[in-house]
């Protein structure tokens, strides 16, 4: 009678036969790979136009928001993006992978329009610095490292769980592979997200040069967002007392207009 299991934990060696756990993993892994790169490499600008409710900002009724766009691209140095509008009343915009960034319609009766020009600058640097698509790739290399351990657990760890001592190897090896897989690799993710974020405040107000516009657009769209240092580990922004920091310091280089 074949012992499968054991045939199971040579197969990279010797190509051995799969048993049914190792092929039920197999094929997750790979589904989910192809999710994972059909997600990274897809055109979120066309994903975003299936929504029948985003259109095109209108150039005749919003001129003024492509003119701040356009002298913005010019201090920043990056091409002019793709303008969408969407009618929900919440006041929010945000930068795509690519060249594109859309804007609620809350945001224009929330923020005058210096506002407005500084949370456009800080979102052109997220284009500019390919910030959505470096989180992707994170995202992309986050899946393909948990794969990785999970088959090495299966492969290489299950043969020693026959014994005791096997079994709280086995069983410790896969606590620390699901911490690891679960939260390491979301902890170093936003810790990501909120340097990108103090970088695209920073780039923003060097290139728009208006602190005030930028401190006040900052507290206006995100409150007195206060995390302590425990809470903001898990989170993608940084709290708002931390960002206003980081623009004050950024404006102690170069005198305001």
């Amino acid at each position: 009678m074949f012992n499968f299991t054991q045939i199971a934990t040579s197969i990279i060696f010797t190509g051995g036969i799969f048993d049914i756990e190792k092929l039920v993993f197999l094929l997750l892994a790979l589904l989910s790979g192809y999710s994972a790169l059909k997600h990274l490499f897809h055109d979120p600008e066309k994903a975003i136009r299936t929504d029948i409710n985003v259109k095109t900002l209108d150039p005749e009724e919003y001129g003024f928001v492509y003119e701040m766009v356009n002298d913005l691209c010019n201090k920043i140095e990056t091409p002019a993006p793709v303008l969408l509008f969407h009618p929900h009343p919440t006041a929010n915009m945000a930068a795509c992978r690519t060249s594109c960034i859309i804007l609620y319609a809350g945001i224009f009766k929330y923020l005058n329009k210096e506002e407005l020009r500084a949370m456009l600058a800080h979102e052109l640097v997220h284009i500019k610095e390919q910030h959505i698509k470096k989180r992707l790739q994170f995202q992309v290399a986050s899946v393909i490292i948990t794969y990785m351990l999970q088959f090495f657990r299966i492969v290489f760890l299950r043969g020693i769980s026959g014994t005791t001592q096997g079994m709280i190897i086995y069983a410790v090896v896969a606590v620390l592979m699901s911490v690891i897989s679960s939260f390491g690799l979301t902890f170093l993710l936003q810790r990501m997200c909120r340097a990108q974020e103090l970088e695209a405040d920073s780039f923003s107000v060097l290139a728009n040069k208006d602190v005030d516009s930028a401190v006040s657009g900052i507290k206006k769209l995100n409150g007195n967002m206060e995390f302590t240092p425990s809470q903001e580990r898990w989170r993608p922004h940084p709290s708002t007392s931390k960002r206003v920091a980081k623009i004050e310091e950024i404006a102690k280089t170069f005198a305001p207009s």
